[in-house]
């Protein structure tokens, strides 16, 4: 499932068996949030929120990492 992160973009959001949320940046940028089946949308935006700044960090690096790499 795809959702909206205001001010940073698209996700891509799975529901699995698990107990834990987490969540991952690649290098080209792309997100991905898995949560546990049961999580309620409450629960899934405020693991959201947390991780915001972490985030943004995520991606400002791979952006940087990016932008060396096209101009080499």
């Amino acid at each position: 499932m795809k959702i909206e992160i205001p001010n940073i973009g698209s996700a891509m959001m799975e529901r699995e068996r698990r107990k834990s949320f987490s969540i991952r940046v690649f290098p080209n940028q792309q997100i991905l949030i898995k949560v546990p089946e049961e999580s309620k949308q409450e629960e899934i935006g405020r693991f959201i929120i947390r991780k915001r700044k972490w985030l943004v960090r995520q991606l400002n690096f791979f952006q940087k990492f990016h932008q060396k790499n096209v101009f080499s």
